[in-house]
């Protein structure tokens, strides 16, 4: 029996801890998923499952050879896993190796033809390489005349909109959201191909209404008076004075380059460019600052430490530049520069200027209008981001986040580099070379065909930097500006950039 268990935790309690792994892989809780399963595996270490969990915690923690190392011990386990093969075809295509990708679900498929995770995956695959005719006629069979899989109808929702099959995805839509037992979350989902399928056919005022009604479904309160006495209470406390006052910590380094920037602003598409740079490495959104503010501050919401600066002594910044450098050393050791997009630093510059008093940041513009309906045409999957759901929250987030970044400019020591994107898709190159020239490294070709570097991108606009740079998204707001009342008015005017400025 307990040779057994050693392989199969059959359980109750230990089926119900990988279960909650498993939870926490799907909420983005990476770094305690894998430690549930380091436990398990010291318990059942000839458990394939358990592999396999912590394949996927792995690939979210961007630790791919480790990913993949715990997907092949699961396989080695048991070579007949399905789930296991999926998993290291997720662990190539997070590489970029979508051809061992490809094969991995190929093989998956022959295994058990007709799967919607493998087809979907498969899908994914074909679509990140430009291959979406075929992803098409992959995923048709199994949709057509019988969408009983909703995540396998909503990957093929996505394929008509990049094969510009639109009156194909509203047909499809309209069959799904017809469904009464369609879960919330993805009748969301559903609702915003649908508004993406009826603005690829040009019925631009219908696309916006079920925009609209895509928003709504979240239900997710955004409380724009808080968030506004939060930045308040930034620019009361960091004022150049009080900066004076903290000491210096010993760590210096001028390797950091902070990217921040509203979402949807181009801060992916600047990152790629730097990363593109031999000497460079973008290690994406990552939460260690907010995590060191969240310390200081002993609240969940890193804002409180701001009242007390003086509890930012030289030590407690050389403990906090310590661990980000460590942490930051061990995703890139040999890389000269390293860029850091998540955007919630804009509210730590003024932490991040006293910790780390070498580092470089980058603010991302793009005009207001554009950022903020690209923000309210996207479906953020509920998590983080929840200003975005409410045209009027958006105006008042945008407007809060545009003063906080000008006090920064006027009291941070620390070099802030504005880079709009409406000047960056219209000068690819000149624009690009002042943002190398800005973090410190001499010119690289391989910089302009920032699409060709082969990197994990996470966030949103994972496909816009794997494409050519294009302009189609500027001045994307004009079509729809008869419904912007509520977000016009809202926005400062200075954060408007036309096309001919």
């Amino acid at each position: 029996m307990a040779n057994h268990l050693r392989t199969n935790p059959t359980s109750a309690a230990s089926a119900a801890e990988i279960n909650r792994a498993m939870q926490l892989v799907d909420s983005g809780a990476y770094l305690q998923a894998s430690t549930i399963c380091a436990q398990l595996l010291k318990r059942y270490p000839k458990a394939p499952a358990i592999w396999g969990v912590l394949s996927a915690a792995q690939v979210g923690m961007a630790d791919h050879a480790e990913a993949r190392r715990s997907a092949l011990k699961g396989l080695k386990l048991d070579p007949k896993s399905n789930e296991l093969r999926i998993r290291l075809g997720l662990t190539y295509a997070a590489e970029h190796r979508f051809a061992e990708a490809e094969a991995e679900y190929r093989r998956a498929l022959e295994q058990q033809p007709g799967r919607p995770w493998t087809l979907r995956c498969l899908a994914t695959t074909l679509t990140r390489v430009g291959r979406d005719e075929e992803a098409y006629e992959l995923l048709r069979p199994f949709v057509v005349d019988r969408p009983w899989n909703s995540g396998l109808a909503h990957a093929f929702l996505g394929v008509c909109v990049a094969t510009r099959r639109f009156d194909e995805g509203l047909r499809l839509a309209e069959t799904l959201l017809a469904e009464t037992r369609i879960p919330t979350k993805s009748r969301t989902s559903v609702l915003f191909k649908l508004a993406e399928c009826y603005a690829g056919a040009g019925q631009l005022d219908r696309a916006f209404e079920v925009y609209t009604l895509a928003n709504e479904c979240p239900g997710h309160v955004f409380d724009a008076a808080k968030n506004r006495r939060d930045v308040d209470l930034t620019i009361e406390s960091w004022t150049a004075d009080a900066l004076a006052r903290l000491g210096r910590p010993k760590r210096r380094t001028d390797r950091f380059v902070f990217i921040v920037g509203m979402p949807r602003s181009g801060t992916s598409l600047v990152e790629q460019i730097i990363a593109s740079h031999p000497r460079a490495f973008g290690a994406g959104e990552l939460d260690f600052i907010n995590n060191i503010a969240v310390q200081l501050a002993g609240t969940a919401d890193g804002w409180s430490y701001l009242t007390r600066l003086d509890r930012l002594t030289p030590e407690i910044l050389d403990t906090g530049a310590q661990k980000y450098a460590e942490a930051l050393h061990k995703l890139s050791p040999g890389a000269e520069i390293v860029t850091d997009k998540m955007p919630a630093n804009a509210r730590h510059l003024g932490l991040i200027a006293a910790m780390l008093p070498q580092a470089k940041v980058i603010h991302c513009v793009r005009d207001a209008r554009d950022t903020c309906l690209s923000c309210y045409f996207h479906d953020f999957l509920g998590v983080g981001n929840i200003y975005t759901y409410d045209l009027a929250n958006l105006g008042d987030y945008f407007a809060d986040q545009w003063r906080l970044i000008k006090h920064w400019k006027r009291t941070l020591d620390i070099p802030i580099l504005d880079v709009v994107y409406e000047e960056l898709v219209s000068d690819q190159e000149a624009q690009s070379r002042r943002l190398i020239d800005f973090v410190g490294l001499g010119w690289d070709d391989r910089c302009i065909d920032f699409h060709k570097t082969r990197r994990t991108v996470k966030t949103v606009s994972a496909d816009q930097v794997n494409k050519p740079m294009y302009r189609s998204s500027v001045a994307r707001w004009k079509p729809y500006e008869k419904h912007l009342g509520p977000l016009l008015d809202r926005l400062p005017h200075d954060a408007f950039f036309e096309p001919d400025q």
